[in-house]
């Protein structure tokens, strides 16, 4: 027999949640074919303990199995729409954003104290007008202009040097963006959680994916609508679609982890 004293706590909830949606899966089957359940309690030459414990290894096969297929399928969509909505966003010219988290100057410090020699120069963007009227007078000069040519000369590399800085501060800046966007995933998805934190993460998608099945199961089988279960497994299913919700704005909002990154960064965490 298995001895979970022997496992992490968080390791044993983790196998033990994986039952859940199994079970669920195990019971609306039980409900279009009744008998499925106590049939594998059943066994004839079977101790009820050995019973038990393979309907229990039964519901993890299942359960573990339609977990991942579902964690797969989810991971897939979501990341596709995520690497979807950063190439719109990297694809934004940084004029489109009059502010942004990334031109933070708390963050920018640091990210600077952070990494050192490594970080980007700490660019300011020239104001869009004043890049305008730059490209403006770097057309050919007036012709009232001409015959002056050393001054002619003197506008010229004026306003190179104002187009040379204009062009540098838009690359620092997308240069800070694509910073800010990795450390970004890195505060949501790569920072260790407690030991209670995964627990209830972990029953939290176990119990979603079987409240789920419930409901699909209901609407194939009446012996499944009991009021009490459908409210149960419908608010679940809410709870998790509105934490799944939250991580997704989290994903989306630029400011949603700049205090988040700045703690991060003066703590040294990589």
């Amino acid at each position: 027999m298995i001895d979970f004293g022997k496992f992490p706590f968080e390791k044993a909830v983790h196998l033990l949640a994986k039952v859940l949606p199994g079970f669920a899966l195990l019971f609306v089957y039980d409900a279009k074919n009744s008998g499925a359940i106590t049939n594998i309690l059943s066994l004839p030459y079977l101790g009820y303990a050995t019973r038990l414990w393979l309907l229990i290894a039964v519901c993890f096969i299942l359960g573990y199995t339609l977990s991942s297929v579902l964690s797969t399928v989810v991971g897939g969509v979501g990341g596709a729409i995520g690497a979807l909505w950063a190439s719109i966003a990297r694809s934004k010219h940084p004029y489109e954003y009059q502010v942004a988290p990334w031109r933070d100057p708390n963050w920018r410090a640091a990210y600077c104290s952070r990494f050192g020699s490594a970080a980007p120069k700490d660019l300011t963007l020239i104001v869009p007008r004043d890049a305008a009227e730059l490209l403006r007078l770097s057309q050919p000069l007036p012709p009232n202009l001409a015959d002056q040519q050393k001054l002619a000369e003197q506008l010229t590399v004026q306003i190179n040097a104002g187009l040379k800085a204009a062009i540098e501060a838009i690359q620092n800046d997308t240069d800070w963006r694509m910073r800010y966007e990795d450390i970004k995933l890195k505060v949501l998805f790569q920072q260790p959680l407690e030991p209670i934190e995964e627990v209830i993460g972990r029953l939290d998608s176990d119990f979603s994916v079987a409240s789920a099945v419930l409901i699909v199961g209901a609407a194939l089988s009446a012996n499944l609508r009991i009021w009490w279960l459908m409210l149960l497994a419908t608010g679940w299913l809410i709870v998790g679609v509105l934490r799944f919700s939250a991580k997704a704005y989290q994903i989306l909002a630029p400011w949603s982890t700049l205090s988040a990154q700045i703690e991060m960064l003066r703590s040294g965490t990589k």
